[in-house]
Parts: C-alpha cells; sequence; structure tokens
C-alpha cells in the first residue's frame, strides 16, 4: 500500500513587490518594532525638486513669497518675461522637500506649492513616496494657473514640475 505525503504550506499573496528587511540567516533576527523604519531606511538619497515656471502671458510676471526646505539654486528670478521661462532646483532635507512661490502679473497672482515625502510602505509593502502639488489663482483678475508633475524617483522622492501662469 502507498501512501500519500502533504504538507501544508501557508501561501501569502502580496500585490505588487515585496520588501523584507530580516536577514533571513540570522535567526536572532527580528522585524523593527516601527514599521516606518523600514520605509525610511528603504529610501536612498537627497530629494530633488527641478521646477520650470512659465510665463505664458502677455506681461512680465514677478515673483515673491519664496518658501522652501533646504536649498534653491539658483534663486527664483524676480522677474520672468511674457512668454518666457525660468528654471531652478530645490534639494530638500534627506527625502523630503516643499516649495512655495507666488508669481504676479498685472491684477493676476498665481499660488504654487510642491512637497515629496516617504509615504506608506511597511515590512510587507515596498517604500514609496508622496507627491503634493498645488496651483491657485489669488489675484484681483482670475488667472489659469497650473502645476504639473513631469517626472519622479521613487528611490529619492525627487521630482520635476512645471507651474505656468496665463
Amino acid at each position: 500500500m502507498k501512501h500519500a505525503f502533504f504538507l501544508a504550506v501557508p501561501l501569502l499573496l502580496v500585490s505588487g513587490s515585496c520588501v523584507s528587511t530580516i536577514d533571513t540567516a540570522d535567526p536572532a533576527a527580528e522585524a523593527p518594532s516601527d514599521p516606518t523604519a523600514t520605509t525610511q531606511s528603504a529610501l536612498v538619497g537627497t530629494a530633488v525638486a527641478t521646477i520650470t515656471f512659465k510665463n505664458n502671458g502677455t506681461t512680465t510676471a514677478t515673483s515673491s513669497g519664496l518658501n522652501f526646505a533646504g536649498t534653491v539654486s539658483p534663486t527664483p528670478a524676480a522677474m520672468v518675461l511674457a512668454g518666457q521661462s525660468n528654471q531652478y532646483v530645490e534639494t530638500g532635507i534627506t527625502t523630503v522637500s516643499s516649495f512655495h512661490i507666488d508669481y504676479t502679473a498685472g491684477n493676476k497672482k498665481c499660488h504654487f506649492d510642491v512637497a515629496a515625502f516617504p509615504g506608506g510602505g511597511t515590512i510587507l509593502t515596498p517604500p514609496s513616496c508622496m507627491f503634493t502639488k498645488n496651483a491657485q489663482s489669488q489675484g484681483t483678475s482670475p488667472a489659469t494657473c497650473t502645476a504639473t508633475l513631469t517626472a519622479f524617483d521613487l528611490n529619492t522622492c525627487s521630482q520635476s514640475i512645471s507651474f505656468s501662469m496665463q
């Protein structure tokens, strides 16, 4: 008489990819007590925001209200001529970047915000980055203000963003 033996193995299905920070070669290894520690340590490098402002209007736009985390180089131009653009880079603090600026052209004013920071990720899910962007018309005459995320890097929370005003 033949006997069949079956080994029951638990199966864990996880959508996406799985990142493990536990060294299975070391039986004493334990998961970190803070699940966000996995996310923070798995992200590497410094967040960089490459920002391009495009003045699509018919008059010169002036910048004001600059606020950021880290450093900005070069300093945003004080004036951007109609039909012209200005590019600058914000280097954040580790994997966090935050940048705010206003542009005014005549009675039109646009307020722009952009930020990137670690978000999500646990022992069972990979680390990720959260990207936020905002463009608001705040002048006495309505303006068309847009903020567009054009590229991003999930390893460093870096991004390229385009601001435009008309």
